[in-house]
């Protein structure tokens, strides 16, 4: 954890910002990695709660190499469930909501394609 903590604080004050698509922006260092040792445990954040089943079952599916959120639905978990629903409307031809960019869903759907 105090590795994360000083990676922020490295962050904070040599950071150099830049403009990205979502109008948002970063801040960034270059080439900074952090290494632990699993055999101690997880290197979990504990600065904010964690979704841990969540990340579980995301990383089964993940494993599984599946493509189809009907698993992580099944589950209860719906962390995945805005970007194919946008892909299928913009396959369709329909009007997508507002919400989310739409670069990022048309890479997505590129790669489900590429997948399937």
């Amino acid at each position: 954890m105090r590795q994360y903590l000083e990676l922020l604080e490295d962050i904070k004050k040599n950071g150099v910002k830049k403009a990205d698509r979502t109008g948002v922006g970063t801040t960034s260092v270059f080439g900074r990695q952090l290494r632990f040792d699993l055999s101690k445990g997880f290197p979990a954040v504990t600065t904010k709660k964690l979704f841990m089943r969540g990340i579980i079952h995301e990383l089964i599916w993940f494993l599984q190499g599946s493509t189809n959120i009907k698993y992580l639905v099944d589950k209860d978990i719906h962390i995945w469930d805005e970007w194919p629903y946008r892909a299928y409307l913009m396959k369709q031809g329909k009007k997508v909501p507002d919400s989310g960019s739409d670069d990022v869903i048309s890479c997505f759907s590129s790669m489900l394609q590429m997948v399937n």
